[in-house]
């Protein structure tokens, strides 16, 4: 009866416990994953700025009209 009793209160407890911890560990990777999304925006900048100097031959080429 011990046993029966301990499963009923544990079960709900260890649910708990799973619970609150997977969603820590889903904030932390949604936070990695925004600080990497933001490290891929600056280098698209960069990598845009850059284009943008004529830094790249096809760049300066797709964006002269052809006539």
């Amino acid at each position: 009866m011990i046993m029966n009793e301990w499963i009923r209160s544990g079960i709900p407890a260890l649910t708990l416990i799973v619970v609150i911890v997977s969603s820590i560990l889903t904030y932390l990777t949604i936070g990695d994953l925004r600080s990497d999304i933001v490290e891929l925006k600056v280098d698209v900048g960069i990598l845009k700025d850059r284009s943008n100097r004529g830094g790249s031959i096809d760049s300066s080429k797709s964006t002269e009209p052809s006539s």
